[in-house]
């Protein structure tokens, strides 16, 4: 059985409906037990530089979605699957927008901590060698 696996994102404009809704309204209702959507913070350039990615395989079928994540995962991808199919498939853009400014804003948040620890350290190694050359009472 041949697996339908789409990396494509959102809605027909038209008439909103997902690409699982299109595939089984044109191929039928049995064609989306074969139906895997693709979807995750996953960047090509990223994936083609084998940086760590993951992205979810969702279907209604476990069989599909599991075919799925034995084909595309490797050592730099990791592939969840999901049954949520409808979950998956739109607004996906934003999901991800989200996903890349959660992971910046923690990358951020991350980098302030260190420049605080170090600055922290600084001030605290500064005043202990000010109290030893000064003296116990900061005396000069």
């Amino acid at each position: 059985d041949t697996i339908i696996a789409n990396a494509s994102k959102g809605i027909e404009l038209e008439t909103l409906q997902t690409v699982s809704q299109i595939c089984g309204e044109l191929l039928g209702d049995a064609a989306l037990n074969r139906y895997v959507a693709l979807s995750g913070p996953t960047f090509a350039r990223e994936v083609a530089q084998e940086l760590p990615s993951l992205i979810v395989a969702a279907s209604r079928n476990p069989t599909a979605s599991g075919r799925v994540q034995a084909a595309f995962s490797c050592p730099c991808l990791r592939v969840y699957t999901n049954s949520d199919v409808v979950g998956v498939e739109p607004g996906r853009r934003k999901r991800v927008y989200k996903t890349r400014q959660r992971y910046e804003q923690a990358v951020w948040d991350r980098d302030q901590a260190a420049v605080h620890a170090r600055s922290g350290y600084a001030a605290y190694d500064g005043h202990h060698h000010t109290r030893d050359h000064c003296g116990a009472a900061g005396e000069q």
